[in-house]
Order: structure tokens, then sequence, then C-alpha cells
């Protein structure tokens, strides 16, 4: 019995990006994001959305499930991008029993640069 996730439910592709520092002329650190993957395949699922009042104006922030292939390395200081939306991820949820997929819980909309 294969437990594998069927490649056909894999429909969109992501960057999955790191959080690196750069320093400008003057010295003062500046935050960037570097491409660790691209085309990594994956499912994307919203469970959740909300808005509310902030910085005198209305935010929007969903909550999305992530299923992809097992990515050694992978941890939640990384974000992922596809179609255009970035997804920060909050936690990751490995198959403990063949480490053949990951399921992370990411937000967009509020994210961190």
């Amino acid at each position: 019995m294969s437990l594998s996730i069927p490649a056909g439910r894999m429909r969109f592709f992501a960057t999955i990006e790191r959080s690196t520092e750069t320093r400008t002329d003057t010295g003062a650190a500046v935050p960037a994001w570097s491409v660790v993957a691209t085309n990594v395949p994956c499912d994307l699922e919203p469970v959740n959305g909300r808005e509310f009042f902030g910085a005198t104006q209305i935010q929007a922030e969903v909550d999305t499930k992530i299923t992809l292939r097992f990515f050694p390395g992978l941890d939640s200081k990384m974000r992922l991008t596809a179609n255009g939306v970035i997804y920060d991820i909050r936690a990751i949820l490995p198959d403990r029993t063949q480490r053949s997929h990951m399921v992370l819980m990411c937000k967009s909309g509020i994210n961190r640069g």
C-alpha cells in the first residue's frame, strides 16, 4: 500500500526562500531573501482568513495549509512564494511514518518582508 501523494494533487509550484542579512555602504543591516529552491511542486489549501483594522487601514491575512514532498533542511524561518503570494511558514508538520511529505501551516497577507 503506497502512502505517497499523487502527482496530480501537487498542481502548484513554489519558490522556497531563506532570510539573509546584507549590509549597505554605511554598514546598516538590511534584511533580504535568497532563493533555496524553485519550481517545488505543492498543494495550496486556504483554511482560514480574517480582516482587521491595523496601521490605519484594513489588513487581511489567510492561513494556508501547504503540502509538499519531504524537503530536508526546511525550517520555520523560511518562506514560500507561489502564484505571486508570499507565505510565511508558521509550523512544519512532517509525515512521521515515511518522511514522504511535509505539511506547512503558513500565513499570507501580513508577512515578514
